[in-house]
């Protein structure tokens, strides 16, 4: 998809000298100079004049004509790359591995509808989804809704800098996200402590302190001691790091909010005043926020009990961008080689996923070598080897059934499924 981005963008520059109303030269204004050219001279032709008005029109002319081929030159240059680069990346059309009847009965078209459904609510489209819902009759779920509108209102301070709603969430879930060995709670106190001690936090409650003698530096250092307590243990080296940037930056008085009284410095002026092993800590504000909503999203999900990746988006992930390409090729060598598809329910390749988008297990029979599928699970024996079902009746004699590992004998009916 890059090189299609960046195709577009030669094409877009492309296209602005003739449609931008600032550039010195267009087609559209040199053909418009050249037309009133021709009117002014048949106005103010003589016949004494009427040879070198017709050799500089003439000339003017050409320039003219130059001047609109190259700019459509380079214009009609730019959309071949731009649909080479298409094709290239989608060399073969699609349509046949589409199935006409897809989606074609209520149950499939009903499914569809609450994945779409279900991302318009995940992605903070409420008023659409609710047209959606409406339309569809599908009827809007309100406990969903509001889990995502929640998650939605979290994100919305996170992305103006406000840490205060989602500190008092993560407070309120202390022992679901303990359980969880989760660190967004450390996380969210790391960043204010840094916002305090750079001026810039927003919505924090300091203790009390005279407003002349509240600085920066000792509204962060009593931060850091009320709260970083726990993380002792497990983040001290860091927490170490911390609490010494505090004898490096400049000391300036601030609000009971933590913000500064004054223009805050700016990260360029406070590097010149800390040592090389702390700038990281200045430096990364915008990779911790990005890490405080990466965390944030993955906890929510977890404790409202929502995929953290929404159906449609998993679907377009694997089948647009990994899968697709990979089956019209498999299918293009197969139609070469006059080979089709033995299964229906399976893909000719194999379709290597990434690890976020493995969800489960995938048996491995260690004696047929084949996967375990819904009509040949694995088994577990007594003695706790696992092989599948077709590999345990083919071992089987009556009965009785030997473990192709160990020397246990036992009953196949003893043998139990195992779930992955």
């Amino acid at each position: 998809m890059d090189a299609i981005r960046q195709a577009l963008r030669v094409a877009q520059q492309s296209i602005a000298p003739v449609t931008g109303t600032t550039a010195q030269f267009t087609s559209l204004g040199t053909l418009d100079s050249t037309i009133r050219s021709y009117e002014l001279a048949l106005d103010t032709v003589t016949p004494l004049t009427a040879a070198s008005t017709a050799t500089d029109l003439h000339a003017q002319l050409q320039s003219t004509h130059s001047t609109i081929s190259d700019t459509n030159k380079q214009h009609y240059i730019a959309l071949n790359k731009l649909s080479r680069a298409i094709d290239k990346r989608f060399p073969v059309s699609a349509h046949d591995l589409i199935d006409p009847s897809l989606f074609s009965s209520d149950t499939c078209t009903r499914a569809l509808d609450n994945v779409v459904l279900d991302y318009l609510l995940r992605a903070g489209y409420a008023d659409v989804a609710h047209v959606f819902a409406e339309e569809t009759g599908l009827g809007m779920p309100e406990q969903q809704a509001h889990l995502y509108a929640k998650l939605g209102a979290l994100c919305h301070t996170l992305a103006h800098g406000t840490l205060q709603p989602m500190l008092e969430w993560a407070l309120a879930h202390r022992e679901a996200l303990r359980v969880r060995e989760s660190p967004l709670e450390y996380l969210l106190f790391r960043q204010t402590f840094l916002n305090i001690m750079r001026g810039q936090a927003s919505g924090v409650s300091l203790a009390p302190a005279q407003t002349k003698s509240r600085t920066n530096i000792s509204a962060a250092y009593h931060y850091g001691r009320k709260h970083f307590v726990p993380y002792l243990g497990t983040h001290l080296n860091e927490i170490q790091r911390l609490f010494m940037l505090l004898l490096y930056v400049p000391e300036f008085h601030i609000d009971a909010a933590g913000a500064s009284l004054q223009p805050p410095p700016s990260t360029e002026a406070l590097l010149s005043f800390v040592p090389p092993l702390y700038r990281s800590a200045v430096t990364s504000l915008s990779t911790s926020y990005e890490q405080i909503a990466e965390q944030l999203y993955a906890d929510y999900c977890a404790l409202a009990g929502i995929p953290q990746r929404g159906p449609l988006q998993v679907s377009v992930d694997v089948g647009a961008n990994i899968a697709l390409r990979r089956i019209i090729k498999a299918r293009s060598v197969m139609k070469d080689s006059k080979n089709g598809w033995s299964q229906a329910d399976e893909l000719p390749i194999e379709i290597p996923l990434p690890a976020e988008l493995q969800f489960h297990s995938t048996f491995l029979c260690p004696v047929s070598k084949e996967p375990g599928t819904e009509n040949n699970p694995p088994m577990m024996l007594p003695c706790g080897h696992v092989l599948c079902r077709d590999s345990l009746t083919h071992v089987a004699r009556g009965v009785r059934v030997k473990c192709p590992y160990c020397p246990v004998e036992s009953n196949a009916k003893d043998a139990l499924r195992l779930y992955f």
